[in-house]
């Protein structure tokens, strides 16, 4: 095996194989995206990028800021 190879491995080793970690981020995409009857579609996208901007700042504390 070449050296690149080996170290995509070593990279993918720890987790799930990349088939399914693909389905999980695909159902949890389309999860995220669904709008409940009652929300019109600017609340939702607005609902959408809060949710983004929560996690980020979850995430990456001082890699991420919001800007008001």
């Amino acid at each position: 095996m070449d050296p690149q190879a080996q170290a995509l491995e070593r990279v993918h080793a720890p987790y799930a194989p990349l088939d399914a970690r693909v389905e999980q981020l695909l159902r949890a995409i389309h999860a995220a995206c669904q709008k409940p009857a009652h929300e019109s579609y600017n609340r939702a996208n607005e609902r959408q990028v809060e949710e983004f901007l929560t996690r980020l700042l979850a995430d990456l504390p001082g890699r991420s800021y919001q800007i008001i």
